[in-house]
């Protein structure tokens, strides 16, 4: 029960109000709150924990990373043609047959 009195020039007011089915619905809901919050967290983890990159193709990443900044692609066709590419590390050069179909995607950023 909550009681409030006020007074105003003499004039006194006594107002009993029961708020107790009020305060049962809020627990109720600050237990179904929890519940969601902790089914929240149980799917955050769950997700952190897959690699969600692995639901995408190899063609889609290589399709979203050609539309990047510092990102460039080349293409070798499948009609018999191939592609000698030298790599240069620094260290040693080599030489790479590469044979189509393929994309090559150099990454400079």
């Amino acid at each position: 029960m909550a009681e409030k009195r006020e007074s105003n020039k003499g004039l006194s007011v006594k107002v009993d109000v029961d708020v107790s089915d009020a305060l049962k619905s809020l627990k109720a809901l600050k237990r179904e709150t929890n519940d969601v919050i902790k089914g929240l967290d149980t799917l955050t983890r769950s997700l952190q924990e897959t690699r969600l990159i692995s639901l995408f193709t190899t063609a889609e990443l290589q399709d979203e990373l050609i539309k990047r900044t510092g990102v460039k692609e080349y293409v070798i066709d499948a009609h018999g043609r191939g592609a000698k590419i030298q790599i240069d590390n620094g260290h040693e050069v080599g030489m790479v047959l590469v044979e189509g179909p393929a994309r090559i995607i150099v990454n400079t950023d």
